[in-house]
């Protein structure tokens, strides 16, 4: 597997040769341009693609045979509180990857996700577009006021983390490293954020987990609700057993 510890030595070595052609023997002008190019798109890859593993391993995977319904980006009112209420009447537990600040603004649901008996994990204290370009301390910071938050109003000490957006870096990783959580991704990515036909994204969603053992979605997306009743309907349909991710 390639790894940003594995190829950054290799990268500049050929990053190297490339200027030493371009520069001494005055051939392969494009090199260094093509070389520079390639390595930047190996970042971007890396950092986006969580399945990658390239800047930190995540668990992509659960056990054969279960798959876990995971939830990012709340707790929010109604949207989440209907989600509780469907895996409650289902008897199904689930992972709710939680933003601090959306805690702090909703105790009472925190709570309830903790007291039904799911999993709840860390997804940084206030979800920033620039996660991916944080410095060390601000990622660690980002992650490490989540899980106070988390554990002052529920009194569960987290031990997941998913990634905002599922990007990383070299600081987030270190980040995610020192705070000792546990970073999870997905197999199955559901798309429900970008949902135009929701009859076709669950349709779509239903057809692609066979297999899956880790499903993404988001509750605070409407389409949520009727995506986890497809999913547990499936699941029961085919044996598959729901478990929360511990």
């Amino acid at each position: 597997m390639l790894t940003h510890r594995s190829t950054f030595w290799p990268l500049v070595v050929v990053h190297v040769i490339a200027l030493a052609c371009w520069q001494y023997a005055y051939c392969c002008e494009w090199a260094p341009v093509f070389t520079i190019v390639c390595h930047l798109g190996l970042l971007a890859h890396g950092s986006a693609a969580p399945k990658a593993g390239f800047f930190i391993p995540m668990q992509l995977h659960g056990a054969t045979g279960t798959m876990a319904l995971t939830y990012d980006d709340g707790p929010v009112p109604q949207h989440t509180e209907a989600i509780l209420d469907l895996l409650r009447t289902e008897g199904v537990k689930a992972t709710f990857f939680c933003i601090g600040k959306r805690v702090a603004a909703s105790p009472e649901i925190a709570e309830r996700i903790v007291s039904e008996g799911h999993t709840i994990g860390v997804h940084t204290q206030n979800h920033h577009w620039s996660w991916g370009f944080s410095s060390k301390k601000k990622a660690l910071r980002e992650i490490e006021e989540c899980a106070q938050t988390i554990e002052t109003i529920t009194g569960v000490k987290p031990k997941l983390f998913r990634p905002p957006f599922g990007v990383t870096s070299p600081n987030t990783a270190y980040a995610i490293n020192k705070s000792g959580l546990r970073p999870v991704a997905w197999d199955l990515r559901t798309f429900d954020t970008s949902a135009n036909d929701e009859k076709a994204l669950i349709e779509k969603t239903v057809r692609k987990m066979k297999g899956a053992t880790i499903i993404l979605m988001h509750d605070p997306e409407p389409v949520a609700l009727a995506l986890t009743k497809a999913l547990i309907n499936k699941a029961k349909e085919s044996g598959t057993q729901l478990v929360s991710i511990r």
